[in-house]
């Protein structure tokens, strides 16, 4: 994991060439590849996934490696990951998808990514909010577009009563 979270990719390679557990966990039940999508070290993600690392290795929160990628903005991993089999439908324990962190987090390219890989733009979390009320927090246009262009329903109301557009008062017409 040190390896993976340094971004040594000979020293990676070298551990794996002798036997090093691509699955193994720390205490926080996070595998090498899910600290390689925190540090952006897309070229670990790589060598992991191609070592048979699963993309789908969820942390004690519920979290993948996706996830992970998607909230730090590597398109090059998420890329990778769903490439491997990451499943965007995946949700942590706040009930958040992957397509949820790319538009709390403002990552248009990978919100688009996510959704022409079949994420569903009407999931909703413990809040009862989708991505489109994270799009919309954020005054962000253009991912707001995208969700919209994919099916996204503005009319449901949240555990606090609003509706997607109204946390986005910015955004109103």
């Amino acid at each position: 994991m040190k390896a993976a979270r340094a971004g040594d990719a000979r020293f990676t390679e070298l551990l794996l060439e002798h036997g090093a557990d691509v699955s193994r966990r720390d205490e926080n039940h996070w595998a090498a590849l899910h600290y390689a999508c925190k540090w952006r070290h897309h070229h670990i993600s790589k060598i992991l996934l191609e070592s048979k690392a699963s993309a789908n290795a969820e942390s004690k929160r519920g979290k993948i490696p996706l996830m992970i990628a998607v909230w730090e903005g590597d398109a090059q991993s998420t890329v990778l990951l769903l490439e491997h089999g990451a499943d965007v439908s995946q949700r942590d324990e706040n009930l958040w998808t992957a397509l949820h962190y790319a538009t709390r987090s403002g990552h248009r390219q990978i919100t688009k990514l996510l959704l022409e890989n079949k994420a569903d733009p009407n999931a909703v979390d413990k809040k009862g909010e989708s991505p489109l009320m994270k799009a919309a927090s954020e005054v962000d246009v253009q991912s707001t577009e995208l969700l919209l262009e994919h099916g996204a329903n503005i009319s449901p109301r949240n555990k606090s009563n609003s509706t997607d557009l109204q946390r986005g008062d910015c955004l109103c017409l």
